[in-house]
């Protein structure tokens, strides 16, 4: 179980880790077979490298990129619309490919409006989206969810982590 205190909710690494294989189960009860990984920026990248390392195979190698969408300014206050500040790389071919889109939370679903937006722009053949936690008054629903959650802020590890500085 998470950690709940000053009015959030702490996730640990372990937690995240049986979140992602919680999406994993169901993509694959799903029969979907992703060919492409779309991490948002930088919530979304952690649990898509972890997907990535779990869906990928020494035969079927699975790609990884990564778009930046701001929703929130530094003092995590909601800005009125998102702005893709990251976009894809031109020359990205996704026809015929089938495309994961995660991130971590779906706190507004503006985020993923927008994510989803630009990838379809690249043309998948299918584009399926996931996320670890899907909030109650999110405008998107995600294909796959790691788990519904009320409205309190989620702090997760990688937010936390604090590395030790090297002695010169």
């Amino acid at each position: 179980m998470p950690d709940t205190r000053d009015g959030k909710v702490y996730y640990s690494f372990e937690e995240i880790g049986r979140l992602t294989c919680k999406i994993v189960d169901e993509i694959a009860r799903q029969h979907v077979s992703i060919d492409v990984i779309v991490a948002i920026s930088t919530g979304g990248w952690i649990p898509g490298l972890l997907l990535k390392k779990i869906l990928s195979t020494k035969e079927r190698p699975i790609p990884g990129y990564s778009i930046g969408i701001a929703n929130y300014d530094e003092q995590n206050n909601m800005l009125p619309y998102p702005v893709l500040y990251q976009p894809l790389p031109s020359s990205v071919q996704f026809q015929n490919k089938s495309v994961l889109l995660i991130d971590e939370v779906a706190d507004s679903g503006k985020t993923f409006v927008k994510a989803r937006e630009h990838v379809m722009s690249f043309t998948p053949r299918g584009l399926y989206t996931a996320v670890l936690h899907h909030k109650e008054l999110s405008m998107f629903a995600a294909n796959f969810i790691g788990e519904h959650v009320g409205e309190k802020w989620i702090v997760y590890p990688w937010e936390e982590f604090t590395p030790q500085k090297p002695v010169p």
